[in-house]
């Protein structure tokens, strides 16, 4: 029977949150009546083959642009990749990828005012590796689930 499945969705599940990724639903066709439900099991954030979470990679990626403050960070995964985060999400995140030595933060001093700063985040040229490397995954990733017919990519129009 073949299984119907959103590319987006599936990558969402299969990555999940920063922590572990979550289990992953299939649904069968519309024209089975009864929706099967396929759970695997929960892979712990530190297995060495997993790939790291979608927001993850957001992150490192616009970092590749250029050095952020979190709440540009915010505001341009909202633009890039039309979805929303909070602030307890994003500076978790922020302080764990600091800690793999993905990133680096300094605060700097707005103006005259010494009193107030921001925390400014670029990305490390082991984040630069990771985020390649990684990229290179979900990208084969991708591939094999298209040849797998799991997921249809648009052609991209002609220019």
């Amino acid at each position: 029977m073949p299984l119907t499945l959103d590319a987006g969705c599936i990558l969402e599940r299969i990555l999940g949150d920063s922590e572990v990724v979550s289990t992953i639903g299939t649904q069968t066709s519309a024209s089975d009546a009864s929706a099967s439900h396929i759970d695997h099991p929960k892979i712990a954030s530190g297995a060495s083959d997993r790939m790291p979470d979608i927001l993850r990679l957001e992150m490192l990626s616009l970092l590749h642009t250029k050095p952020l403050t979190g709440y540009e960070l915010r505001k341009n995964i909202k633009f890039s990749f039309n979805h929303e985060i909070s602030f307890g999400t994003l500076y978790p995140n922020l302080a764990s990828l600091e800690r793999l030595g993905l990133i680096q933060g300094r605060w700097v001093s707005l103006g005259e005012n010494q009193l107030r700063r921001k925390r400014i985040f670029t990305l490390t040229d082991s984040g630069r590796a990771f985020l390649t490397d990684n990229l290179e995954k979900l990208h084969k990733l991708t591939e094999s689930m298209q040849k797998m017919n799991l997921i249809q990519i648009p052609a991209q129009p002609a220019a």
